[in-house]
């Protein structure tokens, strides 16, 4: 009598159960997985976008305060290169033209600032990051102001900035 009430059972895990919990433990798995690659997919996405946002603002803002004092503006090179010409009082107060270049070169926006003179292209300075491509920069002058579109790019992130700022004319 003792020994049945103590008798343990024999049978052990059979093949069929070991089976089902794999395929159940194999399709948790590959949910997480899944789940986790989409969420390091989309914080890399959401990171280019935040940078392709910066250097485009960036870029607009360099661009508006330079444009607050011109009194000229010239577009070449099919759009993609503008001159701004603005005033300078030296210390004797003579007014002297203060030339700002921004230009679209290799999908970078470069920018030079020189006093009388165009810069020249060995003097210009990279305006956004290394790792930033500008895929479009469009300039067109309407009467006393300038619009600007501008499209930036970093990976999976993209930002499109369509801005228009005035500037002042003589």
């Amino acid at each position: 009598m003792k020994n049945k009430l103590f008798k343990l059972n024999q049978n052990g895990t059979t093949l069929m159960e070991l089976m089902v919990y794999l395929g159940i433990s194999s399709v948790v798995t590959l949910m997480l997985t899944m789940f986790l690659v989409n969420s390091t997919e989309q914080r890399v996405m959401t990171n280019d976008q935040q940078i392709a946002q910066h250097n485009a603002r960036q870029v607009i803002e360099k661009m508006t305060y330079s444009l607050r004092n011109a009194h000229d503006v010239n577009i070449e090179a099919g759009g993609t290169r503008a001159v701004i010409y603005s005033d300078y009082y030296d210390n004797l107060g003579v007014p002297q033209d203060v030339i700002t270049v921004y230009e679209l070169s290799s999908g970078k926006i470069y920018y030079g600032q020189d006093i009388n003179l165009i810069p020249s292209p060995s003097s210009m300075k990279l305006l956004t990051d290394e790792d930033v491509n500008v895929s479009l920069i469009a300039f067109k002058k309407v009467s006393s102001s300038l619009r600007i579109n501008l499209n930036v790019e970093k990976g999976l992130g993209e930002s499109d900035i369509n801005s228009t700022i005035s500037f002042r004319q003589q």
